[in-house]
């Protein structure tokens, strides 16, 4: 699977959950300044879930790694309370690597492996 074929798999997951108004999850674009793309730190995907927790996604498929400047946004999310992830897809399967508040992520394993719906079931099964 390619990078936007994830990325438009996440937009679907994303749209279920708000039909079924869990989450507003929208994907990000890149904004471009006379035809060059900012620097903006940006992740793929922010968004709310039910009860206003604010949660940023990154798509990764592979061995696709973080922007420095990803890592920083997502642990600044995490530090002040909001729900912080890398959705990767690798070999055939969804993972959910968390970024917690001193910029670390979740190494893949099979405990990161998503077997739900969606990556806000994961999220809920895991917080439970």
């Amino acid at each position: 699977m390619t990078g936007k074929q994830w990325e438009r798999h996440i937009a679907q997951e994303n749209q279920r959950l708000y039909v079924a108004h869990r989450a507003m999850v929208a994907r990000i674009p890149t904004h471009y300044h006379d035809g060059i793309p900012s620097r903006d730190p940006k992740v793929d995907f922010v968004g709310l879930v039910m009860g206003g927790q604010m949660v940023a996604i990154e798509a990764k498929t592979g061995s696709g790694s973080l922007k420095v400047s990803q890592r920083a946004y997502l642990q600044t999310v995490s530090e002040l309370g909001g729900i912080a992830i890398v959705y990767r897809y690798i070999d055939g399967e969804r993972h959910i690597c968390r970024v917690d508040g001193t910029g670390e992520m979740q190494r893949k394993s099979s405990r990161t492996r998503c077997e739900d719906d969606t990556w806000l079931d994961w999220i809920e099964r895991m917080t439970q």
